[in-house]
């Protein structure tokens, strides 16, 4: 068996009919059973866990789950492009909603199957998160925008659609043979596709290569910085070093660099 057959999905019926209804009712409490979630799944998770985001140096490492004190914490790794943070994201959904177990999310988690030693929970959680970014019906609906032929679907067609739901191009397939509008010939050859050739096609459709956001967000830290300084609980140094730990210039936050106290009111308005 070689590795693109490995990678489809092989979970038990019933499994993926249970996870579906699952999705469908999350959507449903989330008022996004009729949306294309896109990377607004990182304000869903703010939602239910406090977010940390923070470009690692491992990109192996894609991110982890865990509990301090009773209070849930999710981090993403903000070294692998933006749709691989957003599939990552729905994914650390599944298991703070469903099982509250703490996890090290690895890239070969999330791209494998248990023929290659990835748990059936971390498969469990990989098709919940396809199930919730990328629904049937929205699926379809984009499939008939484009005028897409499920017979003739090629690599512009994967990525279109990856695009349109801001998710993986290999997740795209799985999902499309998943939802039965390609059949397993189809994914495999698409699957095969050499990643160069992949990415030759989104510079054609100007959608660019993926690339990481490096961005930083350590939960609430710079609102809370921001607090402590406006009441004189922390010094200008101090504060700046949290900045810079954020990644945050002080003049982004309108804090003239010479001076040592420049506070803000609750309302946003400034003042001295």
């Amino acid at each position: 068996m070689n590795d693109s057959m490995k990678a489809l999905p092989r979970l038990q019926a019933k499994v993926v009919r249970d996870i579906s209804l699952s999705a469908t009712k999350k959507l449903m409490e989330c008022n996004k059973a009729s949306d294309i979630i896109g990377d607004y799944i990182f304000t869903i998770l703010e939602q239910h866990s406090n977010v940390l985001l923070f470009p690692f140096s491992r990109t192996d490492i894609w991110g982890f789950v865990g509990k301090y004190e009773n209070k849930v914490f999710s981090c993403i790794n903000t070294s692998i492009p933006l749709e691989d943070q957003v599939f990552v994201a729905a994914h650390e959904l599944y298991h703070i909603w469903f099982n509250g177990q703490e996890e090290l999310i690895l890239s070969k988690d999330i791209e494998g199957t248990e023929t290659n030693g990835t748990s059936l929970n971390e498969q469990m959680a990989n098709r919940f998160a396809a199930e919730f970014l990328v629904q049937a019906t929205l699926l379809q609906a984009e499939i008939t925008m484009f005028s897409i032929k499920p017979e003739k679907i090629g690599i512009k067609a994967v990525l279109q659609l990856a695009n349109s739901f801001t998710v993986p191009y290999r997740s795209m397939v799985k999902r499309l043979f998943e939802t039965e509008i390609i059949t397993r010939k189809q994914a495999i050859e698409l699957l095969e596709q050499p990643e160069q050739f992949i990415d030759h096609w989104r510079l054609r459709l100007g959608y660019g290569l993926p690339c990481p956001t490096k961005k930083k967000k350590l939960g609430n830290l710079l609102d809370l910085a921001m607090q402590a300084f406006e009441i004189d609980l922390i010094t200008r140094d101090k504060l700046d070093h949290l900045l810079e730990i954020v990644g945050i210039e002080p003049n982004q936050l309108g804090l003239p660099v010479d001076t040592e106290q420049y506070l803000f009111s609750p309302d946003g308005a400034k003042g001295k």
